[in-house]
């Protein structure tokens, strides 16, 4: 809309876009817009931790935008961006992947998990059989329940421990069971 001369507002048409999620360690999440969005609509949708509904980091949402990002194009083509786009996750259409390496370590009377390559604000309690399984293991897991910012315990399923971490072979060969090599 011509609101000055040589001046123009563009909003966003629509309000709904489909993305994949990255999850920081703050617990708060970019959405990277997939290819089926239209040019102007690439940029980064920022998620607060507590408008994520669960997803976690490689899962395909559908974002409803809460603030619309607002454009001023000038005469000669440029553009200033006012505000960053925010939104809320309202679907997760599909998972990501959910198996990961990583280290156990004891929590008070807990067993818990440290991801190799996942970023995660808080604890990851073991849930399940924990038979056979010791602090300093490295293991294979999946996760069930991601941590949110400290204030609730996130949840993994052990998959298979692969050895004592620490150990370069061990370590190598739990990377490249979790991301289906070996």
């Amino acid at each position: 809309k011509n609101i000055l001369k040589g001046v123009y507002f563009i909003l966003s048409e629509s309000n709904k876009i489909k993305g994949v999620i990255q999850i920081t360690a703050k617990g708060t999440a970019f959405v990277t817009p997939d290819d089926d969005n239209m040019l102007e609509n690439k940029r980064d949708i920022f998620i607060e931790k507590n408008n994520t509904a669960g997803a976690m980091t490689g899962d395909t949402v559908l974002v409803e935008l809460m603030r619309k990002e607002i454009s001023i194009r000038f005469n000669g083509g440029s553009t200033v961006s006012k505000n960053r786009r925010e939104g809320k996750v309202i679907k997760i259409i599909e998972k990501g992947n959910r198996i990961f390496s990583g280290n156990v370590y004891s929590y008070g009377s807990y067993l818990c998990v440290a991801p190799d390559s996942l970023k995660v604000n808080g604890i990851i309690r073991i849930k399940g059989d924990v038979t056979g399984i010791s602090g300093n293991d490295k293991v294979i897991f999946e996760i069930l329940k991601m941590p949110v910012e400290r204030k609730y315990d996130g949840e993994a399923k052990i998959i298979e421990v692969v050895g004592k971490a620490g150990d370069s072979s061990v370590d190598i060969t739990a990377m490249m069971k979790a991301r289906g090599i070996v």
